[in-house]
């Protein structure tokens, strides 16, 4: 049993380590499905982008979108008062599933 416990502390270790740093994940696996149908008024992180009004086919497009259009949208369909706060906690589910915490 000691041994069990250990391996999976290891594990867990190991699971930590790759997380540490910073890491480029794609849109639709930081916010999964689960994710947006909890969270906000979209089953998909595409459709809530087609249904904000702004073109976001690349991060350039991202980018080009008016910060305050965007803030305003955001709290105005998803749980969130701000991106950053929707991206944080789609952040902290990510590395919980990474971890196979969740």
């Amino acid at each position: 049993m000691f041994e069990d416990s250990l391996r999976k502390l290891r594990d867990l270790q190991r699971k930590v380590e790759q997380l540490d740093g910073k890491h480029s994940i794609a849109f639709a696996e930081l916010f999964s499905d689960e994710f947006m149908l909890r969270n906000t008024e979209f089953a998909t992180i595409d459709s809530l982008f087609k249904e904000s009004g702004f073109r976001v086919e690349s991060n350039e497009d991202f980018a080009a979108i008016p910060a305050e259009e965007w803030e305003v949208f955001i709290r105005e369909r998803t749980r969130f008062a701000s991106w950053e706060e929707m991206k944080n906690a789609a952040a902290r589910e990510w590395a919980m599933r990474r971890l196979e915490l969740k």
